[in-house]
Formats: C-alpha cells, structure tokens, sequence
C-alpha cells in the first residue's frame, strides 16, 4: 500500500472513531456517554441523542441488541420457529407413517381375501360333478380379483386374475352341455360360501379337453403372480402365497 493510500486510510478510521465517541450539538461537542438515557425494558439502556440528530430506531436498536446478545426477540423468535418447524415436520411424519401403515393393513387384507377365495375352491369346486368345475374356478378366479386393491403394485395379478376368470367361463360356455341346467353352488356349514355367478356345466365328451385347456390358463396366471413376487420385496409373501392357491386350483382340474 502507497504512504497516500495509507494516510487516506489513517484519517477514515480517525473520522470513523470520532463519529462513534462524539455527538455534536449545537453549543459544541458532547461525549456520547454524557448523554442521557432511557431504560427500555429487558434490552438495557438505550442512548437518547439531542433533537437535532436523527433518532435510532427502534428496530435498528433492538436488532443491535439481539445481535450482541442472542436472547433478544429476533433471535428467540427464530429459535422458536426453528423449534416450531421442526416439531411440525415430526408430526407431520408421524402421520404419513400413520397413513403408510393402515395402507398397509388394508392392502394386506385385501390379499387374503384373495387368497381364499381361491383356495376356497377346494371346497366349493372339489365337491362339483367336473362338468361344472372349470366354470367354477373361474368364478372364484373372479372374486380373487375384484378383491384386490386397484394399485399399481397390483395392477398385473389383479388383470390377470380377471381375465383368467372370463376365459375360464368362455371356454366352459364354448363346450356347454345343454342338456345340464346352470347352477349357484354353496358349502355347508356355519359360513357357508355362495358363488357368485351361475356355472355353466360342460359337455361330457368335452371334460377332459376343457380342463387341460383351463390347466394352460391357470399356468399364465400363476406366472404372473410368482412374477410379481418377485419384482415386489413388500408383497412378495402374499403373491407367493396365491401363487400356492393358484396351484392348488391345477391339481383340483387334474384330480
């Protein structure tokens, strides 16, 4: 730095030291601490300048204060909010977390719906003559169906079950026995299971050619299931598990 950059340095701090020690009146000059103050309050007190100088306002002084010191308004208000923030995101967390679980719950319940209805074909169907058997999984195929949830997670064993219950019921209308009435089949017992939809017998020369072919259908559905199990950790155990029922529905047709 040049001796005149210097010196023009000296004298701004000078000036700047005698503002700050200093304030003039008209009679003279008047050291800033003779002045006579005012208490405001819990922020100590405040210099009251003569009225030929402009006042400090309240604002520049309290945000002095809390500046200094931490604990004034300014800096309590964003401690609270800070604090506020923070309790808020908590609670809002918790009832995402809230709503997640009853989600939860409510797809996992939709599931074992599912499941029994398809395992309660061993009960409804096994006990049919096998004209009506391949009508009848197809029916609970369909009610597997309409009880799964609409998301996305199950989007794919929800259509699959679905159309694999239209084209079992295609197929036993296709090779009907028109001689045989259509039938509601229910179990016995405390709680009795109904289906759903009438069951369409099959022709008897018919039998056995309409259950391999409902075979091949529920082998499409099964895959798409044990697909799906394994493209979803969270549900993995549930499509494992209608997959199982699936399965069991096969080796009815076979028995």
């Amino acid at each position: 730095m040049s001796s005149e950059r210097l010196s023009r340095a000296r004298s701004r701090r000078v000036a700047a030291l005698a503002v700050a020690l200093t304030c003039t009146t008209g009679s003279g000059a008047l050291l800033a601490g003779a002045l006579p103050v005012e208490g405001v309050g819990q922020t100590g007190p405040i210099f009251v300048p003569p009225g030929n100088l402009p006042p400090a306002s309240a604002g520049t002084v309290a945000g002095a204060t809390d500046a200094a010191t931490g604990n004034g308004s300014g800096g309590g208000g964003a401690a609270a909010g800070g604090a506020g923030g923070e309790a808020i995101g908590e609670t809002f967390d918790a009832d995402e977390l809230a709503a997640a679980a009853a989600a939860e719950e409510r797809a996992a319940e939709a599931a074992r719906q599912a499941r029994a209805a398809l395992e309660s074909a061993l009960a409804i169907c096994g006990s049919l003559p096998k004209a009506y058997v391949v009508s009848c999984v197809g029916e609970r195929l369909g009610v597997a169906a309409a009880a799964l949830p609409s998301d996305a997670e199950f989007a794919a064993p929800k259509a699959a079950l679905a159309q694999a219950s239209r084209s079992l019921e295609q197929v036993a209308r296709a090779n009907r026995d028109r001689s045989a009435p259509r039938i509601t089949a229910r179990t016995s017992g405390p709680s009795p299971i109904q289906t759903e939809r009438p069951l369409t017998p099959v022709a008897p020369e018919r039998v056995e050619a309409v259950l391999e072919e409902a075979e091949d259908i529920l082998d499409e559905v099964e895959t798409v299931l044990l697909r799906s199990a394994e493209a979803s950790q969270q549900r993995a155990e549930l499509f494992f598990d209608m997959a199982e029922a699936v399965e069991s529905n096969k080796v009815l047709l076979r028995s």
